[in-house]
C-alpha cells in the first residue's frame, strides 16, 4: 500500500495522465470551482500544487494568466505543459521551488494526499494571503 502522494503517483502517474487524456472533462467541475472560488484577475499568476499533469490550464480562460505548476513526482510533471505563460518545476510542500511572494493564487488540492497542514504554510508562503482555509474536510482548520 502506498502512503504518500509521491508513492501513489511515481508509481501511477502514466495511468492517470492516461485517463484524464481519455475523459477531460472528468474533472471540469473540480477545477472550476476552484478557479471561482480563487477568482485570478488579468495578469495574474497561479501556482497549481500539485499539479498532476497541468490540467488546470485547459480551464484558464485568460491568455494573461501565468501558471506555475509545481509536482511533487517527476512521473507526474512529464506531463505538465511548458510554454511562455506556464512553468513546470518539481518540489515538495517543505521545499518549494519558487521565491516567496511569487504568486498572486495557489491552488491546493492536497486534501488527497494528507499534507493540508503543510500546504497552509506553503500558501503563506507563496502567495500575499493572510489566512488559509481548506474546503474538505471541513474541520481541518
Amino acid at each position: 500500500m502506498f502512503n504518500t502522494y509521491q508513492e501513489i503517483f511515481n508509481n501511477r502517474a502514466w495511468s492517470y495522465h492516461q485517463a484524464m487524456q481519455s475523459a477531460p472533462d472528468a474533472r471540469r467541475l473540480e477545477f472550476e470551482i476552484a478557479l471561482d472560488y480563487l477568482q485570478p484577475g488579468t495578469g495574474q499568476s497561479i501556482v497549481d500544487m500539485p499539479s498532476g499533469g497541468g490540467y488546470l490550464k485547459q480551464y484558464i480562460q485568460d491568455p494573461t494568466t501565468d501558471l506555475i505548476f509545481i509536482e511533487t513526482t517527476s512521473e507526474f510533471a512529464k506531463h505538465c505543459p511548458e510554454s511562455d505563460d506556464c512553468t513546470r518545476l518539481i518540489g515538495d510542500f517543505d521545499n518549494l521551488p519558487v521565491q516567496d511572494s511569487c504568486a498572486d493564487r495557489l491552488s491546493v488540492t492536497a486534501d488527497q494526499s494528507g499534507e493540508r497542514g503543510q500546504s497552509c504554510k506553503a500558501i503563506f508562503r507563496v502567495t500575499h494571503v493572510v489566512h488559509c482555509k481548506t474546503t474538505w474536510p471541513p474541520d481541518v482548520l
